[in-house]
């Protein structure tokens, strides 16, 4: 996934690149509703820092 998303669809097109995966996200995990505010705070605190230099 990581190669695809970076390495394909991206390519030379970014100057920097980083990969995210938030575990436990599945509706049928269990771990998914205690892991919910953690995984929302920490895609906000990367959103803030996309166009930041």
């Amino acid at each position: 996934m990581k190669r695809v998303m970076l390495g394909d669809r991206l390519s030379d097109r970014v100057k920097r690149s980083e990969f995210v995966v938030f575990d436990n996200t599945s509706r049928e995990n269990e771990l998914r509703d205690i892991n919910w505010e953690s995984n929302l705070k920490a895609a906000y605190e990367l959103g803030k820092g996309l166009f930041s230099i």
